[in-house]
């Protein structure tokens, strides 16, 4: 008797695009979905995180099926934007100097640095693509794995290693990392391998994710700490959009799990971004 809908965000105008690549449009889909829902006689509930700021179609969507609109202005997280673009932003933010944290530090410098400081607690490091990705996680000295001995974890290892390593070839850097209790969530990985991946981080078993975009979309996880690296989408110059910069930024707390989230930004251009849409 109750139907919920989320991500509403995603609504499209009806005719933004044509019946031959319906099939292949997942938002025209997405809003199709969303017309039959709002025409039935269900009591109906859309979520969206962005419903503040709508669009023309979503405009129109509210008011051609009589969608009443609720805005929720409380905030059940309390997040923590940090600016760490330069040696002065970290002393200010740890009460001491970093040594070789400097404005043009690469990203995996930076990010290396960074986490040398949360002493193993829960960290996601957002990263434009999967080159960066890999390049970041294997840059992490710092010790990220919190039970080394879980019954689990070893078998994971051990199955990595059977099915996706090949002798004398040079290793996989997802392997590398998990043994350094550092798991990499990327798209052309196996969807069982990242599954078990954020199994073990909610375990808290390995204490660090590096992600691209892909975990931004139907990965329900958090952490106390979100380190935000790019504002670039893939391996191109794709901008990522506000709802994307919000979904990133959103991985820090999360209601009754992280009253508190800390988004360490590591340039002046993405800290203004977060801030702005905070």
């Amino acid at each position: 008797d109750l139907i919920v809908m989320d991500e509403t965000y995603k609504i499209v105008d009806a005719n933004n695009g044509t019946i031959s690549n319906f099939v292949n449009h997942r938002s025209l889909r997405f809003r199709k979905v969303a017309d039959l829902i709002a025409t039935s006689d269900t009591k109906t509930i859309f979520l969206s995180p962005f419903t503040y700021t709508l669009t023309e179609s979503m405009k129109a969507f509210l008011s051609k099926n009589n969608i009443i609109k609720i805005d929720r202005r409380l905030e059940y997280v309390k997040r923590e934007i940090i600016r760490m673009d330069s040696s002065d932003d970290a002393k200010n933010f740890f009460g001491e100097k970093i040594m070789y944290y400097r404005k043009k530090s690469t990203i995996s410098e930076k990010v290396n640095l960074i986490i040398s400081k949360l002493q193993k607690e829960s960290s996601i490091v957002y990263v434009p693509n999967y080159s960066v990705a890999y390049s970041v996680a294997t840059s992490i000295s710092s010790p990220c794995l919190n039970k080394p001995n879980d019954n689990r974890y070893l078998a994971f290892l051990q199955h990595i290693k059977d099915n996706f390593l090949v002798d004398e070839r040079e290793s996989w850097s997802v392997f590398q990392a998990l043994k350094k209790g550092i798991g990499i969530y990327i798209s052309p990985m196996p969807r069982y391998i990242k599954k078990e991946i954020i199994k073990l981080y909610e375990r808290k078993i390995i204490s660090v994710l590096v992600v691209t975009s892909a975990f931004t979309e139907g990965v329900n996880t958090c952490a106390s700490n979100l380190i935000f690296t790019s504002l670039i989408n893939g391996p191109n110059t794709n901008k990522l959009s506000d709802i994307d910069v919000l979904n990133v930024a959103g991985r820090a707390g999360r209601f009754a799990k992280n009253t508190t989230g800390r988004i360490f930004c590591i340039n002046e251009a993405i800290y203004t971004r977060v801030k702005t849409l905070q």
